[in-house]
């Protein structure tokens, strides 16, 4: 009897020791807002300047954040002196609300400015990001501007947005439901040429991004991956012939962002990595360091930026 006693407390022990295990291995990280929107910073669409969502206006409202600047420095490999001279600035200016009312792009040479470029947002975003914008001055404007782009809203729908390119005429779609990401669909739906973009989703949340041709040949194509329930990006998948670059969004256990990591190949052959991690002071990000290191190579290089805030006078934070 004895036995089958001490035979029972060993088989409690264990089924506890067992569920809180599993409690561990199932738990599931809260992930935190975050300042910066990284399925639209640090990649091409950044330079779409209609849907000025790079930041979390939520938080810049409550953190009465007036402007940011992000000061971008020359890549270097160690030497201190190297990496002193910003080569280009972006700046954002916010209202209240953490509306962006301007942007502002200057390049530099050796402290001396070289080229600006200034976008005035003319209303508040809709509900998709968008916002009418305008050039109101520049300098070397071949030099900059043809490095962003500027679409008109061309047409909201149940199923889609429209919105056609300023410049080249070509135009960005928006599927929005899922039951259309299909190619039958998108072709009988949109009828895209080669040189319009598909998005499945919207500016705020896309899933999928790529170009068509003959209506099954995809090209140019850049997938998004999300936690499950909080909507938090973790992966993306950037495939631009020959190159395919998986990035993954880098959370600590209390589900802050701390960085991204990007894997590059082409076809089979790993060629580099690039590991950028946030610095933080206050909750705010204060610095972004890029160390890439390619295929073989014994030592790596650094890029730094530089996150420079104003806030608002009356901010007591």
């Amino acid at each position: 009897m004895r036995i089958w006693s001490y035979l029972l407390i060993i088989l409690v022990f264990s089924s506890c020791s067992e569920v809180k295990k599993k409690m561990i291995r199932t738990k599931k990280v809260e992930h935190q807002s975050f300042l910066i929107n990284l399925g639209h910073t640090y990649s091409e669409v950044e330079n779409n300047v209609s849907f000025p969502i790079w930041f979390n206006d939520t938080l810049v409202k409550n953190r009465k954040i007036k402007s940011i600047s992000r000061h971008i420095f020359p890549p270097y490999d160690g030497s201190e002196a190297d990496k002193q001279i910003p080569i280009e600035t972006k700046s954002y200016q916010f209202d209240e609300k953490g509306e962006v009312l301007k942007f502002e792009v200057d390049r530099f040479y050796e402290y001396v400015k070289v080229g600006s470029l200034t976008f005035d947002y003319l209303a508040a975003k809709d509900e998709y990001g968008y916002s009418p914008v305008q050039i109101s001055n520049t300098t070397e404007k071949n030099e900059i501007a043809d490095q962003f782009s500027i679409f008109e809203k061309e047409e909201y729908a149940e199923k889609f947005l429209v919105y056609k390119g300023q410049e080249s005429g070509d135009y960005l779609f928006y599927l929005k439901n899922k039951a259309n990401w299909g190619g039958l669909s998108v072709d009988s739906i949109l009828r895209p040429t080669p040189n319009d973009i598909v998005v499945f989703g919207t500016p705020m949340k896309p899933n999928k991004s790529y170009q068509v041709e003959n209506t099954v040949n995809e090209f140019n194509v850049v997938k998004y991956n999300y936690s499950k329930g909080d909507d938090f990006l973790l992966k993306q998948e950037i495939n631009k012939f020959p190159f395919h670059t998986l990035r993954s969004i880098e959370y600590d256990d209390k589900g802050q962002c701390v960085g991204f990591i990007d894997s590059t190949f082409s076809g089979e052959k790993y060629l580099t990595r690039r590991n950028s991690r946030f610095i933080f002071e206050k909750g705010l990000p204060v610095k972004l360091i890029h160390e890439s290191k390619s295929n073989n190579a014994e030592h790596g290089f650094i890029q730094v930026e530089e996150f420079v805030y104003e806030f608002m006078e009356n901010n007591k934070k």
